[in-house]
């Protein structure tokens, strides 16, 4: 009777502890979110009249950004940049404020940064008066300065229904870029934003049409509410558009002007953007600077 004779060949260990690894380990998990805020102007104290704008450096995928204030005063906007305004008034003579930030991906990693600083009280500028300066009135009036004796009267074409401060009619808006994370959806943002808006008030209240601009393209209407000399303007809906390799997105805006004097004042222009067909995620502009009162 033949006899079968088997051979059993040796796998070295080393190839062993290889097939075990790809076999069940898999490909390595990317790494964690990470963050930090970077804060505009970057000062330890800021005067009550003056917005502090937030901006992040991260990283990750599908981030979602949480933002907290400790302390009074306000944050505006959403996602990776936001603008902190400091309350109307201060029980003190320095307020500490708080400002963190969590991120967390779709894997439900976190991660956070904070960002400490003070608001004190605004000091105001006296503005030096010559004979015939005319100042106009938050009641909607003129003051003649003439002979160290200042004539107030109203105008009669100035007025905004309930002594509110006027703010009805053009504003133009010029600031350099802040932030733009938009190259993947918007690519081609301007360094330099130019916009122009129509407002309308009705006291307090108030609703504002686009009239031209380089970042805001389309039909806007916005709407909002003046504060002492503050006001915030919001988009009513979503402005859809396509960019240029097909990617069909969606973006609002925002709109903040502060310490408005001599129909004049610091404020900002902010975007959020996200991909609907073609592309996916979401980006944010910010454009710092100075809207004008030009025309009513």
């Amino acid at each position: 009777m033949p006899t079968h004779t088997r051979t059993l060949h040796a796998i070295p260990t080393a190839a062993l502890l290889v097939m075990f690894i790809f076999t069940w380990c898999g490909p390595a998990p990317a790494a964690g979110p990470w963050v930090k805020i970077v804060i505009s102007p970057l000062q330890t104290e800021y005067e009550s009249d003056t917005m502090v704008y937030l901006t992040t450096d991260s990283g990750g995928t599908d981030l979602e950004f949480t933002w907290r204030l400790v302390g009074p005063g306000s944050l505006q906007g959403t996602g990776a940049s936001v603008v902190y305004n400091p309350p109307a008034t201060l029980d003190a003579s320095s307020v500490p404020i708080e400002v963190t930030l969590v991120v967390r991906d779709k894997l439900g990693r976190e991660a956070a940064d904070a960002v400490k600083f003070a608001i004190i009280p605004a000091v105001p500028d006296a503005p030096a008066l010559s004979t015939g300066t005319k100042i106009a009135l938050g009641a909607g009036g003129v003051a003649l300065v003439g002979g160290g004796v200042a004539l107030a009267f109203l105008t009669g074409d100035d007025d905004s229904d309930d002594g509110s401060l006027p703010v009805f009619g053009n504003w133009e808006f010029s600031g350099d870029v802040l932030k733009d994370t938009c190259d993947f959806l918007m690519p081609g943002l301007p360094t330099t934003a130019r916009e122009a808006l129509n407002i309308e008030q009705s006291g307090s209240g108030l609703t504002a049409s686009h009239q031209l601009g380089n970042v805001l393209q389309g039909e806007w209407r916005f709407t909002g509410k003046l504060t002492d000399n503050n006001f915030q303007l919001t988009s009513v809906n979503p402005f859809t558009g396509t960019s240029g390799f097909d990617c069909t997105y969606s973006m609002t805006a925002e709109v903040n002007v502060e310490n408005i004097v001599d129909n004049s004042g610091i404020g900002g222009l902010l975007i959020n953007v996200t991909g609907v067909s073609g592309c996916s995620g979401s980006c944010q502009g910010v454009w710092p600077g100075t809207w004008t009162r030009v025309g009513w």
